[in-house]
């Protein structure tokens, strides 16, 4: 407990020094795999259209997910229930996001549209507020 005036000491799991050096080498791998990721897609497009470029991407995903999978020995079929839901966020949020990701691309420079695509959650909140929904203090806090 900290006294008035005293800064509170950093818990030891949040302590930098205290973070092993893998996971800042993943995070570092991390970084650069996503900042090359567009201009990769760019010179993807002057061999392919938008859509099948976004179907090779989602398919090399799937193949790269199932063999991971298979390697860790954490591969289970999915039950009835989830196929829905498992469908539709292959469909919408990862293939139709590529798809449109690869239009983007194709209109405007990789770095301007890594922006649009990937700041969609700070203009939710303003679109929201404009159409009239209320926004608590959590949606906020989550958007940034």
């Amino acid at each position: 407990m900290s006294r008035a005036g005293e800064t509170p000491a950093i818990p030891e799991t949040m302590n930098p020094s205290s973070i092993p050096r893998i996971a800042w080498l993943q995070l570092a791998a991390s970084v650069v795999l996503f900042g090359l990721a567009w201009p990769v897609i760019k010179i993807g497009l002057s061999a392919s259209t938008p859509v099948w470029l976004a179907a090779a991407r989602a398919t090399l995903s799937a193949i790269t997910a199932f063999v991971l999978l298979v390697a860790l020995g954490r591969l289970t079929w999915p039950k009835r229930a989830d196929w829905p839901i498992i469908l539709s966020i292959g469909a919408l949020q990862r293939a139709a996001f590529f798809a449109l990701a690869n239009l983007g691309v194709r209109a405007v420079p990789p770095g301007r549209s890594v922006v649009l695509a990937y700041s969609t959650m700070l203009w939710m909140v303003p679109l929201s507020l404009m159409v009239g929904e209320r926004v608590g203090w959590r949606g906020v806090t989550g958007a940034l």
